[in-house]
């Protein structure tokens, strides 16, 4: 899902709210030819905007949004430093940039994005979570299972951070520990298919279990009943089939 309007739409917010007196009509145009796909159009009524409030962050985030959905990630990038040189308390600025360079690559970057985010934001999951996810990337694990942790701690009623810790917990060893943490998520989130996947990989991954393939196929069953759509499932099931001798039901 593209949420980079979102975020086009929330600053136009702030700036029309700002005390900058960036003009309305030139806020409003900016978006409307964004949300159409006019991505040039929306650039070049920016530049107008940076041309009448040069000292504004708004008017280079929105400009670095805006190049980012046309593909010039150097040029969003420029923008969105020069809005936090500008504005460094604005925590969207940190989440825009952070986001732009974890979907390019730049983990190391993103975390130090993110810990910023954080700073300004240490109430909100979603960030624990953006940090997490790039810290997998760089394979700092434990700082990953901590975010996801803090992550569950502020969001307890949203699966995604009980469902991380179950991968982290199983690729640094810990099966017991994963085992446990999976059932505690099924238990929460029983309609939750993710779960069902994780804890298939940790019990695959049991060697002690002499029952492991069939009690990992039983939650991969369960995966594809309550999401038949995802092709993971069934890779995976037909994985553990054929490694179970079953080349029929692979």
């Amino acid at each position: 899902m593209n949420i980079l309007p979102k975020y086009f739409a929330i600053l136009v917010l702030i700036a029309v709210g700002g005390h900058a007196q960036i003009p309305t009509d030139l806020l409003r145009k900016s978006q409307e030819k964004y949300l159409r796909g006019d991505y040039m159009g929306a650039i070049v009524v920016l530049d107008r905007v940076i041309e009448l409030h040069p000292n504004v962050g708004n008017g280079y985030a929105l400009r670095g949004l805006a190049r980012e959905a046309k593909g010039d990630h150097i040029g969003a990038l420029v923008d969105y430093a020069e809005a936090i040189r500008l504005q460094p308390a604005e925590a969207n600025y940190y989440l825009m940039r952070g986001k732009l360079l974890a979907a390019t690559g730049r983990h190391e970057a993103a975390i130090q994005d993110f810990a910023k985010l954080i700073e300004l934001r240490p109430a909100q999951s979603e960030n624990y979570l953006y940090r997490g996810n790039a810290r997998v990337h760089t394979r700092d694990y434990p700082g990953a299972l901590a975010d996801f942790n803090k992550a569950a701690l502020f969001s307890p009623d949203q699966p995604e951070a009980y469902v991380w810790s179950v991968y982290i917990l199983r690729v640094m060893g810990n099966l017991s520990a994963a085992l446990a943490r999976a059932d505690e998520t099924i238990k929460l989130f029983p309609s939750h298919a993710e779960a069902y996947w994780q804890r298939s990989e940790v019990k695959t991954a049991d060697t002690s279990n002499p029952s492991r393939v069939e009690a990992a196929l039983a939650d991969l069953d369960e995966a594809i009943r309550l999401a038949p759509q995802d092709a993971r499932y069934y890779k995976d099931r037909a994985n553990l089939r054929s490694f179970s001798g079953d080349m029929n039901g692979a």
